[in-house]
């Protein structure tokens, strides 16, 4: 057990983790993606605040670089 505690990142998979995932896609995930989003400038920045909340939740740290301007 204490090589878990030294793992740092949560990523191994329990009820509480599951539940904050389940939010995420629920706050997240889009049911669909048409042509004229993919050319909004907005879903960049949509499609990185995800990825920052996500790593956030799996105590990842700052993964990308966008996170680290």
């Amino acid at each position: 057990m204490m090589i878990l505690k030294n793992l740092g990142a949560r990523v191994l998979l329990d009820n509480a983790l599951y539940e904050d995932l389940k939010a995420w896609v629920s706050r997240h995930y889009r049911d669909e993606l048409a042509p004229d989003d993919i050319r909004d400038p907005a879903l960049l920045f949509e499609v990185r605040t995800a990825l920052e909340e996500l790593t956030d939740i799996l105590n990842l740290g700052k993964l990308y670089d966008f996170q680290r301007a």
